[in-house]
């Protein structure tokens, strides 16, 4: 799913000739639309159970068939309009996907067994959004409608895995429950509302990052191909930074975690916005990764610990996530003007056009 969140816009850039602004304005549809299905998640899960007798499972299986369905849209238009397609229909549906996997994730776990599963479940879906990106790196100057094409095929392919879950996320045990219940949980949910601030905050600073990017890296005379590739140097800190967490729980309720990842994440931000060299931008990004990491380990764990069991623990947390997604956009649009990013495609510069400026029209003509 990360060809949704991060390489589409390499892909925009490259195949169809996606300005900065048509970029940021991309993101920006993207994530207010992911954190409207968000928040309807766990309503329209119950919905389709009460109403339709359509377990959790079901509700599964239909959003990934709906995903695989979208996720093909730009490999066959023939015109930007398949990206926006794709963005405005693949990218909410993930709204309902992820609160129902975490529900699965978070049923009949507390405590230790709770940070061992997420630590491994942050560690399988961050190293397969590394493997996405050089798969994007290797086939965007020759076969770009390829990574939509893997894309969608694997909605389906996740359809058999699906096939042994239990038709509802398992509940925990009633001693589990009124034992959690009981617990005192103070320290826990002033955690949990801080690093719910700071995954805003993240996801913020990476919205405004993902559609600038391409362009950013433009200034540092990268290679097509090479731009995915260094991108994913953040994406391949935060896979490191989920294994110590996962294996070290000296994190756990601890407020230094708080101070540490917050400097990461803004010193990291500023390193790849300003950087004058290919090394600075690197270090930022592994910066980035290494803070993004921790926050995002961090606010999921409280969410499922102190929250519950359920799709709406997971749609609150996803919904946080969609928030920093659709405000990250517009503070891209104030960096573009701070820094001066060009308003031109790649193409734009071979072909010798005249290249846009910032009032350019956003949306292609039909």
């Amino acid at each position: 799913t990360n060809i949704g969140w991060s390489a589409v816009y390499f892909l925009a850039e490259e195949r169809y000739d996606f300005s900065p602004e048509r970029n940021i304005l991309l993101g920006l549809l993207g994530g207010l639309a992911y954190t409207a299905v968000c928040l309807l998640a766990s309503p329209l899960v119950r919905l389709a159970r009460d109403r339709l007798a359509l377990p959790a499972k079901a509700s599964l299986a239909t959003t990934l068939s709906a995903m695989g369905i979208a996720a093909s849209l730009p490999a066959w238009a023939a015109s930007q309009w398949g990206i926006w397609a794709f963005m405005l229909t693949f990218v909410p549906l993930q709204g309902i996907m992820w609160p129902i996997v975490e529900s699965y994730l978070s049923g009949g776990r507390r405590g230790t067994n709770l940070r061992r599963a997420i630590g491994l479940f942050n560690i399988v879906w961050s190293s397969a959004i590394v493997v996405s990106m050089w798969f994007v790196a290797l086939t965007i100057e020759r076969a770009a409608s390829a990574a939509f094409i893997a894309l969608a095929l694997i909605q389906f392919v996740m359809l058999l895995p699906l096939a042994r879950f239990p038709a509802e996320p398992p509940s925990s045990r009633r001693v589990e429950i009124e034992h959690h219940e009981r617990a005192d949980h103070t320290r826990e949910r002033r955690l949990l509302h801080a690093f719910r601030i700071l995954n805003l905050a993240s996801y913020l600073l990476l919205g405004a990052l993902a559609p600038l990017l391409p362009a950013l890296m433009g200034r540092l005379d990268l290679d097509t191909a090479d731009k995915p590739a260094l991108a994913s140097a953040w994406m391949i800190a935060r896979v490191a930074v989920f294994v110590l967490m996962q294996s070290w729980h000296g994190w756990h309720g601890r407020r230094r975690t708080v101070v540490w990842s917050a400097s990461l994440i803004v010193l990291g931000f500023a390193a790849v916005v300003f950087a004058p060299t290919v090394a600075i931008m690197t270090a930022g990004l592994v910066c980035f990764g290494l803070g993004a990491g921790a926050i995002y380990c961090a606010a999921i764990y409280y969410a499922l610990e102190v929250g519950s069991a359920n799709v709406d623990a997971g749609g609150k947390h996803e919904a946080v996530m969609g928030i920093g997604y659709a405000a990250g956009p517009i503070l891209a649009i104030a960096i573009a003007a701070a820094i001066g990013l060009s308003g031109s495609s790649p193409r734009d510069h071979q072909g010798g056009r005249v290249t846009p400026s910032l009032a350019a029209p956003l949306i292609p003509s039909p």
